[in-house]
């Protein structure tokens, strides 16, 4: 019996591991289609004018000066290719906040009219 018990106990634990290594490769896939980059040069931001990289695209290769620039287009996507962090502005005076995109870095919903470098 003694013996019995300790095979039911390797079975269960087998299935256990056998289900939790399942469940990790599950997750580990889901997140490699979630780093699905969209086409955009180093160097440059790109610009969507609809969510989720749909849409018209226009690329700008930005600078880093103080102050507030209109984007080129009222982006709802952005991929930013570039070394700098930007902050993204809904209104006409980069006062209402929208996101900051870091280098390397894009937000698939924005709203975005104005942009500052940080």
């Amino acid at each position: 019996m003694h013996r019995m018990v300790k095979m039911r106990g390797r079975r269960v634990f087998m299935m256990g591991a056998a289900a939790l290594t399942l469940a990790v490769a599950s997750i580990t896939s889901a997140q490699a289609q979630q780093i699905d980059w969209p086409a955009c040069d180093s160097g440059y931001i790109c610009y969507w004018d609809q969510e989720d990289f749909q849409g018209n695209k226009v690329t700008e290769r930005p600078w880093a000066l103080s102050g507030c620039f209109y984007t080129p287009i009222h982006a709802k996507s952005i991929y930013n290719n570039t070394s700098n962090d930007y902050a993204f502005y809904s209104d006409d005076y980069c006062e209402s906040f929208d996101r900051r995109v870091n280098h390397w870095d894009q937000a698939s919903r924005a709203n975005a009219k104005t942009i500052r470098w940080v």
